[in-house]
């Protein structure tokens, strides 16, 4: 039982490794993902301070009570979208390159695909 989840987990390996590759050759999917992962945060979190700050400075602890939860989505929710960036480059650059069909009637499990 094993030595078959390995066997098909190369498989995934071997899909995985292509869309990397293909990934890592675009100017385009490189520069939004480095821009959401390392300036968006510290960006999201600068603005959350400016408004706590803007709260404090005016004393509304109120607003300010209301703003964290909004600040929390902004500062851990919006860092989260590299992935989707990701995930939707990979299926629309599938599309582009004519690659989608063969991969999709491939003997692969829906399980792999989506790995």
């Amino acid at each position: 039982m094993p030595r078959r989840w390995v066997e098909e987990f190369r498989i995934v390996w071997l899909v995985a490794w292509r869309e990397l590759r293909d990934q890592l050759r675009d100017w385009r999917i490189i520069i939004p993902m480095v821009i959401l992962t390392v300036v968006l945060p510290f960006l999201a979190n600068a603005g959350a301070q400016a408004a706590i700050n803007f709260t404090a400075k005016y004393d509304t602890p109120l607003i300010a009570e209301r703003l964290v939860p909004f600040l929390m989505l902004v500062v851990g929710f919006f860092p989260i979208t590299v992935s989707l960036v990701i995930a939707l480059e990979a299926f629309v650059g599938e599309k582009e390159r004519g690659t989608i069909e063969p991969l999709l009637v491939s003997p692969l499990k829906d399980w792999q695909i989506y790995m």
